[in-house]
């Protein structure tokens, strides 16, 4: 029997470590399980014994409880190991991957129409990043980052599926998030600091032009030497302004080895006339840092670094907060921002009386 993976089973199914060639024959296999066609209640209803086949396929730590789609009501169980969502048939019919064992899950494209039903619209646009890139997070903590990964979709893709996906719900929230989503990322912090710098200022962010991410520049033969070879990767590239922003969690911790092939790096990029700009893990999480970082890329980039709107900060702390996580102290920023911009438009006019106002329940000398 047929069984397919809901939403939040299959993002833990694509978050798996790969070849490359193992993805691409599985991205290969589309199509529409054929039970999704049947008005009978017995066929493709989830049971107990259907979760030993998730750990066939790879999923032996899934999540509790599994997500399925079912192809009516009438095939719906919800238990403590196992929740169903019936499937739409307006889905295009290329939405599903078969991946063994009689087992579908949700397609990369299918997985972000998904998502946009319930998350925040910068948490989608991460997705999107993680769709696009190179990385892949495990679903078990131990495990990690994963990179060198295959690219499990691209803007190009997600914008055809979309296309085809009229009317269903979360459609228009997905299709307004993929000009936003840039493909090549290979880290969730690249992922993070590419968004607060092209996001609009009308969504929190800096409103930079987008970057290239990871794009490759040739150095030229005098500037390569023992630790620098004939390209460099830059992080986030601007080749206009030619400004490379490197995220970098080793700055404050790197060996003399280390330091030495990153200090030869920036040597070649600067022969080549690019400048760089290097963010650490914590001026990437504290806001006033990172302003000041964005200030310096301003004044390479030739821009603004923040919108005109009255409202900007809170902005900017809400889209912080869906990336990073709120800190306390940004909590409370973003709790007396509100207050602070009411009283600015409504302070007190100034009394044209002479006398000296006394605090309440002073009393008066006579």
């Amino acid at each position: 029997m047929e069984i397919v993976l809901g939403h939040t089973s299959s993002m833990e199914f694509w978050r798996a470590k790969r070849s490359h060639s193992q993805t691409r024959a599985l991205l290969a296999r589309r199509g529409e399980p054929r039970s999704f066609r049947s008005d009978s209640p017995d066929v493709a209803k989830p049971s107990a014994g259907d979760l030993e086949r998730l750990e066939r396929i790879g999923l032996a730590q899934h999540a509790n409880p599994a997500h399925f789609i079912v192809p009516n009501a009438l095939s719906r169980v919800r238990t403590a190991r196992i929740t169903c969502s019936v499937f739409d048939r307006r889905i295009p019919s290329s939405a599903f991957v078969n991946v063994g064992d009689g087992v579908f899950v949700a397609s990369p494209e299918l997985c972000l129409l998904l998502e946009a039903r319930t998350a925040a619209f910068a948490s989608l646009v991460e997705t999107g990043y993680k769709l696009c890139g190179s990385y892949r997070l495990a679903a078990s903590s131990d495990a990690g980052m994963m990179s060198d990964q295959l690219p499990l979709t691209s803007t190009s893709k997600l914008q055809s599926f979309l296309s085809r996906a009229r009317n269903l719900n979360g459609v228009d929230t997905a299709r307004k998030a993929v000009p936003h989503i840039l493909p090549n990322s290979e880290s969730p912090k690249e992922s993070q600091l590419s968004i607060l710098s092209s996001f609009p200022g009308r969504l929190g962010g800096y409103g930079f032009p987008q970057p290239t991410l990871n794009h490759p520049v040739r150095i030229s033969e005098k500037a390569r030497g023992r630790n620098v070879g004939g390209t460099c990767r830059c992080d986030l590239f601007w080749p206009d302004a030619k400004l490379d922003v490197e995220y970098d969690s080793r700055l404050h911790h790197a060996g003399e080895a280390e330091q030495e092939k990153d200090s030869a790096r920036r040597t070649a990029l600067a022969y080549a006339g690019i400048l760089v700009i290097t963010v650490s893990s914590d001026q990437l999480h504290t806001r006033s840092e990172m302003d000041k970082v964005a200030h310096a890329m301003a004044k390479r980039l030739g821009t603004r670094c923040r919108s005109r709107a009255h409202d900007w900060e809170l902005k900017q702390i809400r889209l912080r907060s869906q990336l990073l996580g709120t800190t306390r102290l940004e909590m409370l920023d973003a709790k007396t921002a509100p207050m602070t911009i009411i009283d600015r438009r409504k302070r007190p006019r100034p009394s044209h009386s002479r006398e000296k106002a006394w605090p309440r329940f002073a009393t008066k000398p006579k």
